[in-house]
């Protein structure tokens, strides 16, 4: 009894270990929010920001280069404008020619994800082959009849 007296009488006073770690706890809380909250320190707080900003991306960028995919800054940008992200850069790139193409990419996610599936674009694409526009089709045409017709050769 005498140990359970010990630390009811710790907490209804506050002098234990929770105390002293929500004392220290405010204090540096305290501390931080005035050195922020001071004009002369504003300098030195951008340039934390700045830097910390720098490594981050630094370190997205250099994952993105190791595993040959695209950074999460750049899937971020792309599900904000497009709806979907692509870690591959080929499939987003087929992907893109699809949307000029106003086709819907949608049926083409991953369950449950925005994420594409470079399988499902890649069917889709052989099968609307975008990059094939009407002119380009009507020049194929031409040089088709062309090439058929026998031209006579000059000596």
């Amino acid at each position: 009894m005498n140990g359970a007296g010990n630390v009811i009488s710790e907490s209804t006073t506050g002098s234990g270990l929770g105390k002293k770690i929500l004392d220290k706890a405010s204090r540096v809380a305290s501390n931080s929010f005035n050195y922020v909250t001071d004009s002369k320190n504003t300098f030195t707080i951008i340039r934390g920001l700045v830097l910390a900003g720098g490594v981050i991306a630094s370190a997205d960028y250099a994952s993105a280069e190791g595993s040959h995919r695209t950074t999460y800054v750049t899937r971020a940008f792309e599900v904000h404008e497009n709806g979907t992200c692509s870690p591959d850069p080929d499939t987003r790139l087929k992907a893109a020619a699809l949307r000029r193409r106003g086709i819907d990419l949608s049926d083409c996610c991953e369950p449950k994800t925005r994420c594409l599936n470079p399988e499902l674009v890649e069917n889709k694409y052989e099968a609307v082959r975008p990059y094939e526009s009407k002119r380009y089709l009507a020049l194929e045409q031409e040089n088709k009849k062309l090439s058929s017709k026998q031209f006579p050769t000059i000596n």
